[in-house]
């Protein structure tokens, strides 16, 4: 009896105990699986898949594998997607207790097509020797620091004297030999003290055209090469300005809108060591008034219809700068005051008109004037006052894509005077000869 009873208390204990110690069967399971590129087998990365019965997500690894824990036995559905790809049809996965179901999901590449785009522009007309820069261009050629006809050394056959002068060697010639135009105003030279910077602010240039040969008629022929330069002739941005300073001179842009047919620029500069300094004295003499120098540019554009389009523009520059020599080692036909001063005016209307598809018309009326003067002494002087006026009418008809008459006609004069003051020299037999 007392055998029996000490089984029945060890069944007891140990029965509890096995029915503890075992495990309960798990009621869940999880997705495991591959998102690949159908028919190449490369696995693709941030693929997103989705369970459609419960919402939930998962992001593929590099590896392109992705995991889902924890599901509920049952049958899901899951779909894939990813940029460029698509899923041909949904897969199905039965999730078992305790199991990981593996999968495979094949996404096919697609083609992505975008809607017709169609530009258009017109053809520039092919010209011997003719080479241009945009606007754009020329604020980035390294070395020009933004100057417009400085950047113009970066085209081939065009040099510069020495690295502090911007006058323009063409194919050999002499800076000198170089014609400008300004929006089809001539100008005399466009540049300041002989080649420092250039009189025109490059902000509202839109290309330069430079002819090392082979021009037309319209330039004349009295000139090694043409540098044909054009502002810009619209306004997409509405009211705008700019001002730049640094230790030469400062700047300044105002531009904007007329309305939604015009628009309008005024751009100045003007240098200001002469503000700062008023006068220094040396051996010889002193400086009374330190170089200095200025310009502007005034345009305004307005178009009258859809065949018409109206503008005019002014623009400006000049230079000075005083001496007073007084010095023992003065000659004496320059002792006193010494002064020079240099500039120009331009100024233009313009008429641009689209007869037909064909047929273009460019009619312009200009006024240019150059300005010189030098002092020197009580006795020594040159004035040049050279105002130029020119008539200007350029027609083109188009007669197919690849050939176009030219014609125009140009009437011109100029009003101008140079009077010049000096010591006449000694002739042979006279004291001071």
């Amino acid at each position: 009896m007392k055998k029996f009873s000490i089984c029945f208390v060890l069944i007891l204990f140990t029965y509890p105990c096995a029915v503890f110690g075992q495990q309960a069967p798990s009621s869940t399971g999880e997705i495991y699986g591959t998102v690949y590129q159908q028919d190449l087998e490369q696995p693709v990365v941030t693929a997103q898949v989705r369970i459609v019965e419960t919402n939930q997500r998962a992001t593929t690894d590099q590896n392109g594998e992705f995991r889902f824990s924890n599901l509920p036995a049952g049958t899901y559905t899951l779909t894939a997607s990813a940029s460029d790809y698509r899923l041909p049809e949904d897969v199905v996965a039965t999730v078992e207790p305790g199991e990981t179901t593996q999968l495979k999901i094949y996404l096919e590449q697609i083609a992505v097509e975008l809607s017709e785009v169609e530009v258009t522009g017109e053809r520039a007309v092919p010209t011997v020797g003719r080479q241009s820069l945009g606007g754009a261009e020329i604020q980035r050629v390294p070395g020009s620091t933004g100057d417009a006809l400085r950047a113009l050394q970066a085209l081939p056959s065009v040099g510069v004297a020495n690295d502090f002068s911007g006058a323009l060697y063409i194919r050999g010639g002499s800076d000198e030999d170089n014609l400008y135009y300004f929006d089809r105003v001539p100008i005399g030279y466009p540049y300041h003290f002989g080649g420092i910077v250039s009189s025109l602010s490059s902000e509202i240039i839109d290309r330069i055209d430079v002819y090392a040969g082979g021009y037309g008629a319209e330039f004349g022929v009295d000139s090694q090469a043409v540098i044909d330069i054009y502002s810009r002739n619209k306004n997409t941005d509405g009211f705008r300005t700019k001002l730049n300073l640094n230790v030469l001179y400062s700047e300044g842009l105002l531009e904007g809108k007329i309305s939604d047919q015009g628009y309008w620029y005024f751009a100045g500069r003007r240098s200001y060591i002469d503000l700062f300094l008023g006068s220094l004295a040396f051996d010889s003499g002193e400086i009374t008034a330190f170089p200095r120098f200025w310009d502007y540019q005034l345009k305004g554009g307005y178009e009258l219809n859809d065949k018409h389009q109206l503008s005019l523009n002014i623009f400006a520059s000049g230079d000075s700068f005083a001496l007073k020599l007084d010095g023992e080692d003065v000659d004496q036909d320059f002792r006193g005051n010494v002064s020079f001063g240099s500039g120009f005016e331009g100024a233009g209307i313009h008429l641009r008109s689209r007869f037909t598809d064909r047929l273009t018309s460019f009619l312009s009326l200009t006024r240019s004037d150059f300005q010189f003067d030098v002092r020197a002494g009580p006795e020594i002087s040159l004035t040049i006052d050279a105002p130029d006026y020119l008539l200007r009418e350029d027609l083109t008809y188009t007669l197919n894509p690849k050939h176009q008459l030219e014609t125009g006609v140009i009437f011109g004069f100029e009003t101008g005077s140079a009077v010049g003051t000096g010591n006449r020299p000694p002739d042979e037999g006279e004291v001071d000869y």
